[in-house]
């Protein structure tokens, strides 16, 4: 895909999300993959693509177009047990670091745990942040 000045995040946002539903599909792993998380107990882990942040800095250097450091940050959750959340977390993860999208450099990647009890509903969460570099 040949990523647009004007449309950068929301093409990255579809770009990532197909790249972990075909890792999650390649990985015969069951996840709902959506925009925002509702809060209801699910049978199934989900794994919400929150918005882009993208921050830009001017400097061209020879380019038609500056360099826009973009971060997609994903969070699943899971009810169920720590193991599930660990299936999914390490399809989204492998394929989201084995994907190259032509027009975007992949730059890093944070993650972390948590645990929560909503009304003795246990809640288990992996969040990762995946940077990228467009120039």
């Amino acid at each position: 895909m040949v990523f647009d000045d004007n449309n950068l995040d929301t093409e990255l946002w579809s770009s990532v999300r197909t790249v972990i539903v075909d890792g999650l599909s390649s990985d015969s792993v069951t996840a709902s993959v959506v925009a925002s998380y509702s809060g209801k107990v699910n049978t199934k882990p989900v794994v919400v693509i929150e918005p882009i942040d993208e921050s830009f800095i001017n400097n061209k250097f020879g380019s038609s177009h500056g360099r826009s450091d973009l971060v997609v940050n994903v969070d699943i959750f899971c009810n169920t047990n720590t193991y599930d959340l660990d299936v999914v977390s390490n399809s989204v993860k492998k394929s989201v670091k084995a994907d190259s999208l032509s027009g975007v450099s992949f730059k890093s990647m944070t993650s972390s745990y948590d645990f929560q009890s909503v009304n003795d509903v246990p809640f288990h969460n992996k969040h990762f942040s995946f940077s990228y570099v467009y120039e």
